[in-house]
């Protein structure tokens, strides 16, 4: 797979991504609400949040690799 059509498709399933953050996000924060607390975002929040972007795209990289490789072995190809 070219690193083009990877970045192509990548880019593609972010709206759907994101929707899924969304609604989650969303449902915890109507949780909290609904037991009378307000809703914080502090330092933790934030951190837990880029970790969590972090986590995402080195897994999705660590996924990519492995899959090509057996590709490549499948197919024989050195591309």
């Amino acid at each position: 797979v070219r690193f083009r059509d990877y970045l192509i498709a990548s880019i593609g399933m972010l709206p759907g991504t994101l929707l899924f953050v969304y609604s989650g996000q969303v449902a915890g924060d109507v949780a909290v609400l609904a037991t009378g607390a307000g809703v914080e975002r502090g330092t933790g929040y934030y951190l837990v949040l880029a970790l969590g972007l972090l986590a995402t795209a080195t897994v999705t990289v660590w996924v990519t690799r492995i899959a090509r490789n057996a590709l490549r072995q499948e197919t024989g190809s050195r591309e």
